[in-house]
């Protein structure tokens, strides 16, 4: 878990509540009809972390949560029918 944490520069206790709450998250995912889209978004997310922690960038919670929303519009950006359906992240 220590790993983990140190990995992501997230407190032990966040990763805790992520992996306790990991089947809620999922039945909240995949009755929204969102898990593929939000995978997506999770894993591009995840390596655009990691490529900041490489060269040395620090991130914080504003900085994630702006990247999300762009990764997130791109996504549907290219999703069929997205010129017609409106979503919301």
């Amino acid at each position: 878990m220590d790993d983990i944490a140190r990995t992501y520069n997230w407190s032990t206790s966040t990763i805790c509540t992520i992996l306790e709450n990991k089947d809620i998250i999922e039945e909240i995912q995949a009755s929204k009809g969102y898990t593929q889209l939000l995978d997506d978004v999770e894993r591009l997310l995840l390596i655009r972390m990691h490529e900041k922690q490489l060269r040395g960038d620090n991130f914080n919670e504003k900085i994630i949560c702006e990247k999300v929303t762009v990764i997130f519009a791109d996504i549907v950006k290219k999703m069929p029918g997205s010129s017609t359906a409106k979503k919301v992240f």
